[in-house]
């Protein structure tokens, strides 16, 4: 009864005009959604954080917020409309500014974890769809275009069982991104 439901295609149609909005929260919720990213890995994003060059966000711990996991440090990649979106909106922040200071800092994560779920409750009914249900819907774009499955965890920060895949540097931007670029562009239904 305390499984989490990813969100379908459906339900994002539905999402998108709540969620999709020209605030910070949409924002938010677009990085989550093509992401795979936790809720707090993105709330406490700084703006050096934001790689515009490399077009991408690195997730790492900062004075707002610890890592799940070791693993969880990683840079992903972000299409090229979020990246817009926040240079318009963020351009001028210091890089040690948050990207979302009314959510980095204490309890701001539940902060907008509550607003995102009343956005998403005036759509979705169904209690095993929640905000993190977002992220489950990635792993399963990410496995629908038969991404492996050491790319997918290392995109979304899971931690791997093998000692052998801590080896080495990681998977390359390059191929991060195509991966991710083919799971954004699934088709909608």
């Amino acid at each position: 009864r305390d499984d989490r439901e990813p969100l379908d295609e459906a339900d994002m149609e539905a999402l998108a005009p709540v969620m999709e909005t020209e605030d910070d929260l949409g924002l938010i919720w677009l990085l989550l959604r093509d992401t795979g990213a936790r809720l707090g890995e993105v709330t406490g994003l700084l703006s050096g954080d934001v790689d515009a060059k490399r077009r991408t966000i690195n997730i790492r711990g900062n004075a707002f917020r610890a890592l799940k996991t070791e693993r969880s440090e990683r840079e992903v990649p972000i299409p090229d409309a979020i990246l817009e979106r926040i240079k318009n909106a963020k351009g001028d922040l210091e890089k040690s500014s948050p990207l979302f200071p009314q959510y980095a800092k204490p309890r701001g994560n539940d902060s907008c974890s509550q607003a995102l779920m009343k956005r998403l409750r005036k759509v979705v009914t169904d209690p095993k769809k929640v905000g993190y249900s977002v992220r489950h819907r990635m792993k399963d774009r990410l496995r629908d275009v038969d991404c492996p499955e050491h790319l997918a965890r290392e995109i979304m920060g899971h931690s791997e069982q093998d000692s052998a895949a801590n080896y080495g540097r990681g998977t390359s931007l390059e191929v991060k991104r195509k991966w991710l670029e083919k799971a954004w562009s699934q088709e909608r239904i």
